[in-house]
């Protein structure tokens, strides 16, 4: 639960499906979050990423057949931190990012965004 003084940290979704994205968007604000917007392309996401205003972000692996890694380059630029939801198997999404990235595999348990959300976003 979130103290009544503590921040809502925001978070960008990346997602190209609709239901997946408002999806995600409700389990942020269950969770005590709060969302910085929605990207469904690799441009729009680009634009929310420059823009700031988030403390991390969700990104799809892959928007509407393109890869999203560009996305992941500018969010790693900004010093953001980001997992990667892909419904790819994660092994070979591996390659394709930084070491150490967090990848989940859709379809995957709600809890395990929010843990790794959480793991990046230590309570101030």
């Amino acid at each position: 639960m979130l103290d009544p003084g503590q921040k809502r940290r925001r978070i960008l979704v990346v997602e190209d499906e609709p239901m997946v994205a408002m999806s995600i968007e409700m389990l942020l604000e269950f969770a005590g979050f709060e969302s910085a917007g929605i990207a469904a392309t690799v441009e729009e996401a680009l634009k929310l990423a420059a823009q700031g205003g988030y403390d991390a972000a969700i990104l799809d692996a892959n928007l509407a057949g393109v890869f999203s890694g560009p996305v992941a380059e500018a969010l790693g630029a900004a010093g953001a931190p980001f997992l990667i939801l892909s419904g790819y198997d994660s092994e070979q999404q591996r390659e394709r990012f930084p070491p150490g990235t967090v990848i989940l595999q859709k379809p995957c348990r709600p809890d395990a965004i929010i843990e790794a959300l959480r793991a990046f976003l230590p309570a101030d």
